[in-house]
């Protein structure tokens, strides 16, 4: 995930496996299905995140980038 290599659509159409015009997410949101997409911003598993960390006793803002996701984990895990 955090190298950008998951099997998205949006990952599929750049190495030529399905159309440019295929990209967009199964749900019918209109948006690129990447992997910022698909866990940060797609609004069922969005909102996993303040879930994961209220479980976690972690206090935090929710980024759009998931690297900041794996390193507030992280944080929380070593703290």
């Amino acid at each position: 995930m955090l190298k950008e290599r998951l099997p998205t659509k949006s990952n599929l159409a750049i190495r030529g496996i399905i159309s440019s015009e295929a990209r967009l997410c199964v749900a019918g949101c209109g948006h690129v299905e990447d992997t910022t997409h698909l866990f940060l911003s797609y609004p069922t598993f969005g909102a996993i995140w303040p879930l994961v960390r209220a479980w976690l006793g972690f206090d935090g803002a929710d980024s759009q980038v998931i690297s900041d996701h794996f390193l507030h984990l992280l944080i929380v895990h070593v703290v």
